[in-house]
C-alpha cells in the first residue's frame, strides 16, 4: 500500500490512488507496481471492466508520483500540473480488468522544465508489455488579473 505522504502527491484522492507501490525513483524516472485493477471496488470499472484506454490514468499516476519526488528532492512543494497530451499510446488488447498479475508501471522523463515534462511510458504484465506512449505533463498555472 501507498504510504500516505505518496498518496498526497497523486492529484486523486482515496479509491482513485491507482498506484500500490513506487518500486525505485530517480531524477530520469520512476517504476510504480499495482494490483488495483483486480479490485471488483476499482472507481475505473464500468459493468464490471476496466477499459484498456485507462493505461493513460495509470501512467499519468505514476507520472505526478515522479513529478512530485523531484520536487521534494528539490526541497520544493510538489506543483499541480495537468496531463494535457497523451500521443504514440499503444493499448493493450485486452481490458485491464482480465488481467491477474500485478502491473509495472515505469516512467521515463524525457526532457522539460522542472514543472512541465514529457514522459515515456511502459506498463507491463509481468514480462509482456501492455502499452506504451508519451505523455505531456504541465504544471497548473494561476491565473493573475
Amino acid at each position: 500500500m501507498l504510504s500516505d505522504a505518496l498518496r498526497a502527491l497523486i492529484p486523486h484522492a482515496g479509491d482513485m490512488c491507482l498506484i500500490d507501490e513506487v518500486l525505485s525513483w530517480d531524477a530520469d524516472g520512476l517504476i510504480a507496481r499495482t494490483h488495483s485493477h483486480r479490485g471488483t471496488d476499482n472507481p475505473l470499472r464500468t459493468d464490471g471492466v476496466i477499459a484498456v484506454a485507462h493505461v493513460i490514468e495509470y501512467a499519468g499516476q505514476a507520472c505526478a508520483l515522479h513529478g512530485g519526488l523531484r520536487a521534494r528532492a528539490r526541497g520544493a512543494p510538489p506543483t499541480p500540473a495537468l496531463l494535457v497530451a497523451a500521443s504514440q499510446v499503444e493499448l493493450p488488447s485486452d481490458p485491464l480488468s482480465d488481467l491477474d498479475g500485478s502491473l509495472e508501471i515505469r516512467v521515463t522523463r524525457l526532457h522539460g522544465s522542472e514543472q512541465d515534462a514529457i514522459y515515456r511510458f511502459e506498463i507491463q504484465d509481468g514480462e509482456q508489455r501492455l502499452s506504451s506512449g508519451r505523455l505531456t505533463v504541465m504544471a497548473q498555472r494561476q491565473e493573475t488579473e
